[in-house]
């Protein structure tokens, strides 16, 4: 059934948004839920001749852009509800995070860091973002910060670099990558910042975590020389398995909100970045579904 799941795409994001066909009828691609639901799926493409932030909706068609301000705009986070996009953006000098509504408006910027912020991920509630934001020092910390603005709380500290946090489905725990042990590894802690657990420990660097649906497992990249690959691991006992294997770059893994499918980015196609999705099962049925020529990358449910 997940291979029937994917072959059933029947639009490419490069021309109208997706709509999968699987158990319990259809869903449209995006958060949300299951079957039946309608919502967005947000990615960041080049396609303008600029790195900006656009979103492929069922209600509305797609693919539309939504940010235009020169330099870059990218890593969109949607909102469980699907009404706010948090993302980074270079707009006023070094990255920074802002949030806007799904449909562009209303662009707010949250972070007023002397440094870079980046990274965002909603907690579940839509109340609260979590980013990584360079110190006083320059390292890179894990920090969150109210939707609706405010000033940021620090988690993380210490000397080494942390990126690319990820709320749990229940809001109880962070996923991060931290060079902590010397290189990039993944880790888990309390959405407080304490209680920290290390879940690989390998001689590459292993980043990008996001949750599946059911807050059982983790999907993330993992690199290997130049390339990198995505795999998953059970955040309670570090089981590992492989789903990429070409000699790619397969980036910013996503699960679908029925945790049937993964959506992620490489560059296999030829060079430039694409949209892919493929079984979050086995990784079987790999299909591209933006099929451009511009760079397509960071997907997020």
């Amino acid at each position: 059934m997940k291979r029937n799941l994917i072959q059933s795409v029947t639009l490419a994001l490069a021309t109208a948004p997706l709509v999968l066909v699987g158990c319990g009828g259809s869903s449209q691609v995006g958060g949300g839920g299951g079957g039946g639901t309608t919502s967005p799926i947000v990615f960041q493409s080049d396609r303008s001749g600029n790195m900006d932030v656009w979103i492929s909706t069922v209600t509305r068609g797609g693919p539309e852009q939504l940010t235009t301000a020169p330099g870059f705009d990218g890593q969109p986070a949607l909102s469980p509800d699907g009404r706010k996009i948090a993302f980074t953006s270079d707009r006023a000098g070094s990255l920074d995070i802002y949030v806007m509504n799904a449909d562009g408006s209303n662009q707010v910027r949250l972070t007023f860091f002397p440094g870079d912020a980046k990274d965002p991920s909603f907690h579940p509630s839509g109340q609260q973002i979590a980013f990584v934001a360079q110190d006083v020092d320059g390292v890179f910390q894990v920090y969150v910060i109210p939707t609706a603005g405010g000033s940021p709380t620090q988690l993380t500290t210490g000397t080494a670099a942390h990126a690319e946090p990820a709320f749990s489905p229940d809001g109880q725990r962070i996923a991060f990558a931290s060079e902590e042990d010397g290189d990039l590894e993944l880790f888990v802690m309390s959405a407080q910042g304490s209680n920290k657990q290390q879940l690989t420990s390998n001689a590459v660097a292993d980043t990008m975590p996001a949750w599946h649906p059911d807050g059982t497992r983790l999907a993330y990249v993992s690199k290997d020389g130049n390339n990198r690959d995505i795999w998953v691991i059970l955040v309670s006992s570090g089981a590992r398995q492989r789903l990429t294997t070409e000699p790619a770059g397969d980036l910013a893994p996503c699960y679908s909100p029925d945790g049937q499918v993964i959506a992620f980015q490489s560059d296999r196609a030829g060079g430039v970045d694409q949209i892919f999705l493929m079984s979050a099962v086995n990784g079987s049925g790999v299909q591209n579904v933006t099929n451009s020529t511009s760079n397509d990358g960071a997907p997020c449910f």
